[in-house]
């Protein structure tokens, strides 16, 4: 939180990120406030948080191998009796 709550961020021109993406908003209008939240990614990139773009890969492959994990554990078992199959 020390990057985000500082007196830097107070200047004009401050970026949280080195893309300027992510930057403390000083405008005038409401509807300018919201036309930046409307541009924002809806899911924050590792950059804003400092980290690599690696951070996010790594994320995901941790998220889709849970999904896939949960998927397997999900199906029905099938068991073989007497010539038959049996969910």
């Amino acid at each position: 939180l020390g990057c985000f709550f500082t007196p830097q961020s107070l200047v004009p021109g401050f970026a949280y990120s080195a893309s300027g993406r992510y930057f403390p908003p000083d405008f005038v209008l409401h509807q300018e406030y919201l036309d930046y939240i409307e541009q924002l990614p809806f899911t924050d990139n590792p950059e804003i948080f400092g980290m690599h773009d690696n951070a996010n890969i790594a994320y995901e492959r941790q998220e889709t191998q849970t999904l896939l994990r949960t998927i397997v554990e999900v199906q029905p078992r099938m068991s073989r009796t007497a010539g038959q199959c049996t969910p």
